[in-house]
């Protein structure tokens, strides 16, 4: 009778046991599939923030190089016009100009962070930017993170070839984009050298 009782009560432990057992499986499993489940939600979020960083670099370069070009567009323009002389609409100084501008506009402020004009918008209905107005509006568009301003100065490259006085050759154009993302200020600047070569 006795070795009976001892078989039931070992067999009750056996049983304890192995749902006992189970229960830990059940929780290393669940443990096990959490850690991988936030693991993947963690790489779906970081690939969406870089994807976001990747358009706004993209967008930026763009601004960044359309500047450049608006600048070489309006000394080509007036190069072509035989009564225009050189510096041909570039005049040192801190300028903004929108991708179709015939002519460079002051800019506010020589300080990109302090320039109402350097505020680039977005008319989502064109889908287009913009420089702001004086005044830092975009009217009925949207106002960006973007400034972006153009300095013009004396270029200094060409040494003894340029002619009296030696600067007179040669402009200088640097190009500054500013955004500002998350509290974090990013920019990138771009630097062109144009001559007074017919």
């Amino acid at each position: 009778m006795l070795d009976n009782k001892l078989k039931i009560k070992m067999s009750k432990l056996k049983t304890i046991n192995k749902k006992a057992q189970t229960l830990i499986e059940v929780l290393v499993a669940t443990g096990l599939i959490t850690v991988a489940l936030l693991g993947i939600l963690s790489l779906a979020a970081s690939t969406f923030a870089f994807g976001g960083q990747i358009t706004e670099w993209t967008t930026a370069v763009a601004l960044a190089r359309e500047g450049i070009e608006v600048c070489q567009a309006v000394r080509g323009n007036r190069w072509l016009n035989e009564n225009e002389s050189w510096p041909f609409g570039l005049e040192n100084g801190d300028w903004i100009a929108n991708a179709d501008a015939t002519s460079l506009v002051p800019a506010s402020s020589s300080n990109i962070n302090q320039c109402y004009n350097c505020l680039i918008c977005f008319d989502p209905t064109t889908k287009k930017y913009f420089q702001a107005d004086d005044n830092g509006s975009c009217g009925s568009a949207i106002p960006t993170t973007f400034r972006r301003l153009i300095n013009i100065s004396s270029g200094d490259d060409l040494g003894s070839f340029c002619p009296d006085p030696p600067d007179d050759c040669e402009k200088k154009i640097r190009l500054t984009l500013q955004w500002t993302k998350r509290g974090q200020t990013y920019s990138i600047s771009l630097e062109k050298r144009l001559t007074n070569w017919r």
